[in-house]
């Protein structure tokens, strides 16, 4: 084997197993801390599947290696039963050969593929990857759920482009394999370097985006802490001159004076409402978002009916419950925020594992839809976006549903969630 052909095999072996390591993310999920560190074991998988491809090059062998390379990786790095992850890998590797196929099933009669071998296995490998991009998309995978038409567009024309150059160093080369060979190992370097910056991209953007909501869910904490030591502070200074309190409404009602007395009771109970606290469950999570929310609404002269009946103990996930209730709260305030007329109801309840949300809002009248989705009126659409999203995976989660009603001045949102058949 040339020096030229080896180090074509080794690039594009890189690429066939990141296209491959990408099939297997859409069906498991990569654990939190794994004992070796990701960038180790592919390394080790590439580097064993390459060597035994470079000294024996037999197709049955080095496919062996690789899926039980790949076996082996998941095991290390991913979530899931033994099953699944060869579910995956198998998966991952039969995508391979049915796109090698269909390669050559369409252009296996063009002289430049029966000339260059190398060329077909690259314009496999690209068609793989844009098969599982699709996949992604269509599977709704985070990683990509939110990436725009233009980055998908920038994609393809990246895989297009490669597929160009890569005729064109064929026709250039002539009878110089060597330098066709060098061209396609950069065409893969290239592709590689892109796809994984595409990804680490995305990753950089949903962990701002997660850093934003926590940021929130903290806001709402404090909020919520700094209305308990208000509280705490009121009860003891209540606590302090009780006494005096006592004796004044009991002198009152030994000269029958009640009604001095229910005034002066009256008194005390507005001493102890603090502004800030609109609604006291006992359910430290539901207390701290409502609160949280119900500040802001009023802040903006919003007029607010609530009706709550949850546990004064936690009944689902805080996470999952933050999610629902913060995201559809912050779309009806921003709803409100443009309309002069601001009304906001919320009613809550929970029952025998039954968790019934519904929250109707006014609004201008204008809505936005893409099919059965509403779209933000928000400059960053993509953020809200992620909220929306989040919102939908929670309903399905716990086997909910969830219904809207419009009029031309009110929007109304219920939800349902099986919270106990989750728990079980």
């Amino acid at each position: 084997m040339l020096i030229t052909e080896a180090v074509f095999s080794a690039v594009f072996n890189i690429l066939s197993i990141y296209v491959a390591f990408r099939m297997v993310k859409l069906i498991l999920t990569c654990k939190d801390e794994a004992v070796v560190p990701p960038v180790v074991v592919y390394f080790c998988v590439w580097s064993i599947n390459w060597l035994i491809f470079y000294f024996f090059n037999n197709v049955i062998l080095t496919m062996g290696s690789l899926a039980l390379g790949m076996l082996l990786a998941t095991i290390i790095l991913y979530e899931g039963t033994v099953v699944k992850k060869l579910l995956s890998v198998i998966s991952a590797l039969a995508l391979g050969v049915v796109s090698e196929n269909i390669i050559w099933i369409l252009f296996g009669g063009l002289d430049v593929l029966l000339i260059n071998m190398a060329l077909g296995s690259l314009f496999s490998s690209f068609l793989n990857m844009f098969i599982i991009l699709l996949l992604e998309k269509c599977m709704q995978i985070k990683k990509v759920e939110h990436v725009s038409s233009k980055s998908y567009l920038n994609i393809v024309i990246i895989i297009v482009g490669s597929i160009v150059l890569g005729e064109i160093l064929v026709e250039l080369g002539g009878n110089d394999q060597s330098l066709v060979m060098v061209g396609l190992s950069i065409i893969c370097i290239i592709d590689v370097s892109t796809y994984y910056i595409y990804d680490k991209i995305n990753e950089a953007y949903l962990q701002r985006l997660e850093r934003e909501a926590i940021k929130q869910r903290v806001e709402m904490y404090e909020h919520q802490l700094d209305l308990m030591e208000q509280s705490h502070k009121n009860i003891k200074a209540l606590r302090h001159d009780m006494k005096k309190h006592l004796y004044l409404i009991q002198s009152y009602l030994d000269d029958n004076e009640t009604d001095k007395a229910q005034q002066y009771i009256d008194n005390i109970n507005e001493h102890m409402v603090i502004p800030s606290q609109h609604i006291h469950t006992g359910n430290q999570e539901i207390d701290a978002i409502m609160n949280y929310m119900f500040d802001r609404a009023i802040r903006m002269d919003c007029k607010i009916e609530t009706h709550i009946e949850v546990p004064n103990i936690a009944f689902m996930d805080k996470m999952d419950l933050n999610i629902i209730l913060g995201n559809l709260l912050d779309n009806a305030l921003e709803a409100l925020g443009q309309t002069e007329e601001r009304q906001l109801s919320v009613n809550m309840k929970y029952k025998k594992g039954i968790f019934v949300v519904k929250i109707s809002n006014s609004y201008d009248g204008t809505l936005i839809k893409r099919g059965e989705k509403y779209i933000t009126r928000k400059q960053d659409t993509e953020s809200h976006g992620l909220g929306l999203q989040n919102v939908s995976e929670i309903i399905e989660k716990y086997n909910g549903e969830k219904q809207i009603e419009t009029t031309s001045n009110m929007f109304k949102i219920s939800i349902i969630l099986y919270v106990e058949a989750v728990q079980e």
